[in-house]
């Protein structure tokens, strides 16, 4: 997800934004690089499972941007910190 004047919105754009912009990585590389990344959670995590219907006891939103020092690469998805 981005955050765009403090709304959240998915990564990609057009119909079906939300599920074009899922991400799926192997459990052991995310257990490994999860601290990398900046998160929702709290209140913003609340209502964006409300919103989107899922249960925010097993939903990770990853906020991204354009910048590769977030840790996401728009040709090769989530890539961690690079030397790290």
């Amino acid at each position: 997800a981005k955050i765009v004047d403090g709304v959240v919105t998915p990564y990609a754009s057009g119909e079906h934004a939300w599920e074009m912009s899922v991400l799926r990585v192997r459990q052991s590389w995310w257990d490994k690089h999860k601290d990398e990344f900046e998160r929702l959670d709290g209140e913003p995590l609340r209502k964006w499972c409300a919103q989107q219907h899922q249960d925010k006891d097993f939903a990770t939103v990853v906020v991204v941007t354009d910048f590769a020092a977030c840790g996401y690469s728009a040709n090769e998805g989530l890539i961690g910190m690079m030397g790290e």
